[in-house]
């Protein structure tokens, strides 16, 4: 349903998509139908609403003549991921690439076989553009509330402002993640066990992807 149930409205109970005909376009996802482009959104962009509240979005059809809307795993080769990583190689996989994503990114994973038959043990990278349509307020406000959850620091050498927050110790389910601030209201993100990993993706994806 890309724009319609990604980004900012996932966290919402009670989130409604108007096509420009009407209907209700968010019960389309049982007759899969094409994806929808976000035009409109009421209440506007920025406002305080509680998860009870209806918010209303306009929507237009993308087409599925479309071009993706992004290769995210070139703005990071394999190659490139592999060495950042000090892995042999690296598989990689595609996310939200489709036209109309708001959300797109490249997950880059290192398998441990050697563990077999035991299950592997993955190393895994994401490198993530976040659009406008991403946020429930803004690229700003989601970097503010990153710097403000402490624990980290701001991260020179890359374009735009860059905070990286360290992973916590002993729980691998909470990454080191390193947030920088991008132009036209984007933001690029990456989450792995370490910093300094991070701050290579993000030097290599940016100029790419585009400041």
């Amino acid at each position: 349903m890309g724009q319609a149930l990604d980004g900012s409205l996932f966290c919402f109970n009670f989130a409604k998509a108007t096509a420009a005909d009407g209907h209700e376009v968010l019960q389309d996802i049982v007759s899969r139908a094409p994806d929808y482009r976000i035009t409109g959104v009421s209440p506007s962009a920025g406002t305080a609403v509680s998860r009870a509240e209806a918010v209303t979005v306009q929507v237009v059809p993308v087409q599925a003549s479309e071009p993706p809307a992004s290769t995210p795993c070139d703005w990071v080769t394999a190659a490139e991921a592999a060495t950042f990583m000090g892995a042999p190689s690296v598989t990689t996989m595609s996310v939200g690439d489709r036209a109309g994503s708001v959300d797109q990114m490249c997950d880059y994973t290192v398998s441990n076989a050697a563990s077999q038959p035991a299950p592997a043990s993955d190393h895994m990278v994401i490198s993530e553009l976040q659009l406008p349509g991403s946020f429930p307020v803004d690229a700003g406000a989601e970097f503010s509330m990153t710097v403000a959850g402490g624990g980290g620091s701001d991260v020179g050498g890359l374009p735009g402002r860059a905070y990286c927050s360290p992973s916590a110790p002993g729980s691998p389910d909470s990454p080191a993640m390193l947030v920088v601030l991008l132009s036209h209201g984007r933001l690029y993100r990456a989450t792995d066990s370490n910093c300094d990993v991070l701050k290579q993706f993000a030097q290599a994806a940016i100029p790419r992807i585009g400041a």
